[in-house]
């Protein structure tokens, strides 16, 4: 990703409550472009609710 890809990256997990530092998204999405880290880490983010929404149902 290049510096422009990762901001953008992070603005738009910033948008979703989901906060990440520049190092962060380059450690970790780096050597990836930008479509595929959003859509990663946007899926990441769906199965973590689906699994708390579960917890929080069955209480």
């Amino acid at each position: 990703m290049t510096a422009n890809e990762i901001d953008i990256f992070i603005e738009e997990m910033d948008h979703m409550g989901d906060h990440w530092e520049k190092d962060q998204v380059e450690n970790v999405y780096g050597d990836r472009s930008l479509e595929d880290a959003l859509d990663d880490r946007k899926s990441s983010i769906a199965a973590y609710n689906q699994i708390i929404a579960t917890i929080i149902s069955n209480n």
